[in-house]
């Protein structure tokens, strides 16, 4: 997969503080149940975000945080036929946790350079893949994952026409799959 991405560098501690949040829920209160489901299903959908940024040194020093996850389940619809020529029709509810956050902070130095150091983690928990449709709970199984990211980034001029940008970043990936 390839990308390319705009970095748009200002002076940092310029501006002033601001902020912003959000909340947002949902449930299984309007939506229609599976035809193949005994009942309606539960669902919810429950999300939250809270970003703020702003100088710590009037037009030297800046500082952005960032937070953000979600707290949701859905139910899957299981409709099998099992030996003996009974049929298995129910549900399993299905948890998916996720929190993302992050920590930037921007130094000027000199009047040309700019040095920017940002930490950002995310880490995601989903319960009962792979059951539904005929695939009964005993197939279920969890998956966990951890992304941590550490980059610094010194950027600026080195005369007038001529600009520069050294970075040096750590990733640290994992994931787990337990049935």
């Amino acid at each position: 997969a390839g990308g390319f991405g705009i970095d748009i560098i200002t002076k940092p501690g310029g501006s002033d503080w601001r902020g912003r949040s959000m909340f947002g829920f949902r449930d299984e209160s309007l939506n229609a149940r599976n035809a193949f489901a005994p009942s309606l299903g539960a669902e919810q959908y429950r999300r939250f975000a809270f970003a703020a940024d702003g100088p710590l040194v009037k037009g030297k020093t800046s500082i952005a945080v960032n937070v953000d996850g979600n707290n949701n389940y859905d139910s899957q619809t299981i409709v099998a036929a099992i030996p003996g020529g009974t049929d298995l029709r129910g549900q399993v509810r299905r948890p998916f946790e996720s929190v993302n956050g992050g920590v930037r902070v921007d130094q000027a130095i000199g009047t040309r350079q700019t040095l920017s150091v940002d930490f950002s983690s995310q880490a995601s928990t989903r319960s009962n893949l792979g059951v539904g449709d005929f695939d009964l709970p005993s197939r279920a199984y969890d998956r966990e994952g951890r992304d941590t990211q550490l980059r610094t980034t010194l950027t600026g001029l080195v005369a007038p026409k001529v600009a520069h940008e050294l970075k040096l970043q750590y990733l640290d990936s994992r994931e787990q799959t337990s049935s």
